[in-house]
């Protein structure tokens, strides 16, 4: 099998794992989430380790959850040199692939994100102290716990 062949191949394999990704995102199953970076890791090994992604260079901060996936190559009308030192255009396929695994793991990341952001928004509400003295707990009849009545309106 060429490099090609196989990069094409992988790429196809990312591209489900991505899928999956997002779907394990979205109903929050991180066993399943789990697993699929596992499966991840080896194809991104591929990637970081063959001709075609070289740079190995990541799109996100270096404490983010997901493992990285490999920039496309900026020039993408050749492909570098391979251990046989061959040249050659990249396929169409290859590209349009590449860029949509690049599309889904910026989408996972941008769900994963907000997700973050969304749960250190509940832990710092949950943790500030104004909270606490914003809340009003009532007994069981209907008063405020620190002694205060409440009014209820009349219904006639």
């Amino acid at each position: 099998m060429s490099l090609n062949q196989q990069v094409v191949q992988s790429l196809r394999k990312l591209e489900l794992l991505l899928e999956r990704e997002f779907v394990a995102l979205k109903t929050q199953d991180l066993d399943d989430f789990d697993t699929i970076q596992q499966q991840k890791a080896p194809i991104l090994r591929f990637f970081s380790e063959s001709a075609f992604f070289a740079s190995g260079a990541t799109d996100g901060p270096a404490d983010q959850a997901k493992a990285p996936t490999p920039d496309i190559p900026e020039d993408l009308t050749q492909q570098p040199n391979t251990k046989d030192g061959h040249t050659g255009p990249l396929t169409p396929e290859l590209t349009e692939l590449a860029r949509h695994c690049q599309t889904l793991h910026r989408r996972n990341e941008i769900l994963i994100n907000r997700k973050l952001e969304a749960v250190r928004g509940a832990l710092q509400a949950l943790q500030s102290p104004a909270h606490s003295r914003e809340v009003e707990v009532y007994d069981r009849l209907g008063k405020l716990a620190g002694g205060h009545s409440v009014k209820r309106p009349i219904d006639r």
